[in-house]
């Protein structure tokens, strides 16, 4: 079984620099593109924000790195990145993501 994920990067080189880590491991469908300026507001939070919990992924009480705030796509999001990872694979993905200070949608999960 396969998940997918989307992650928000502030610049091209962030979202490039994790895309070429996460092709480590078993990952497909990506997609790296710029957000649209006409995006509609999407509140975002650092993945530090979220934390594994038997197997999926809930928002913490506290988050690993504090000075990192929520934000919405328009404020310094300019790229997004989608893939899918298989489900073995998922925690080590999503560990990458939040040592790459990736942002994630909080109703993604």
């Amino acid at each position: 079984m396969k998940r997918k994920i989307q992650a928000f990067f502030e610049n091209e080189n962030d979202a490039l620099s994790t895309t070429a880590k996460l092709e480590t491991l078993k990952i497909s469908e990506i997609k790296l593109d710029r957000i649209p300026e006409s995006t509609n507001y999407i509140p975002l939070l650092p993945a530090t924000q979220f934390e594994m919990v038997s197997g999926s992924l809930k928002r913490s009480a506290h988050g690993v790195l504090p000075n990192l705030k929520p934000r919405t796509n328009k404020e310094s999001m300019s790229f997004i990145l989608e893939f899918e990872v298989r489900e073995e694979d998922f925690h080590e993905a999503f560990l990458l993501l939040q040592k790459s200070d990736a942002f994630l949608d909080e109703n993604f999960f």
